[in-house]
């Protein structure tokens, strides 16, 4: 779905057409778990599908883009169940997106919410999801677009182009955003991310 901006009659004449809510429209999307591994001395596929509306993702890489791709990497299980046979290799998971929305909401979760020196994340302002994040996507690369964020006691939002910081008090018009993104204050504290489809 490519669009410019949505407006409130698209979003709800899709909302309807789809028995679901405009929420669900913009922001819902699915999380699909696989796994492979021995049960009983047998190899098996489990496969585990949740809905969603916001992707969590561990701060462990320097960018979003690469906190996305990690979480999305074919990886050793290393178990989790009672049933799989241990003399074998415990298999392996990976973790894909199905149903990109509209819109896409990420939270970043750091390990150690006190340390004092938290690990900086760069903030992306396009994600590209290919086949290696997006199940059955039937595009080679769906692109979002940064459209606002939250660190830890501001907000930085866009509207028509311009971008803005808000604080309890003041809204501040940003004549330079990819210098305020590169900033250690916006890189060590920002925690949620909003993105839209282009």
């Amino acid at each position: 779905m490519s669009n410019d901006s949505v407006d409130d009659d698209t979003v709800l004449g899709a909302a309807a057409h789809c028995n679901c809510s405009a929420v669900d429209h913009l922001f819902a999307f699915q999380i699909v778990s696989g796994r492979v591994g021995y049960v009983h001395e047998r190899l098996s596929l489990s496969v585990n599908v949740q809905p969603a509306y916001c992707l969590q993702l561990d701060v462990a890489a320097t960018t979003v883009q690469s906190c996305l791709s990690r979480w999305s990497s074919l990886r050793v299980d290393v178990g989790g169940s009672d049933m799989i046979d241990r003399s074998r290799d415990t298999g392996q998971a990976r973790t894909l997106l199905h149903r990109c929305p509209p819109y896409l909401i990420i939270q970043l979760t750091r390990a150690t919410p006190t340390e004092l020196q938290p690990q900086p994340v760069g903030v992306d302002r396009r994600l590209l999801l290919g086949d290696d994040v997006v199940i059955g996507n039937g595009a080679d690369v769906i692109d979002y677009e940064l459209c606002a964020l939250c660190c830890h006691d501001v907000v930085l939002c866009q509207r028509d182009g311009i971008w803005y910081q808000m604080n309890d008090v003041t809204v501040t018009r940003l004549d330079d955003i990819d210098h305020t993104l590169r900033s250690a204050a916006v890189q060590q504290t920002v925690c949620l991310l909003l993105y839209r489809q282009t």
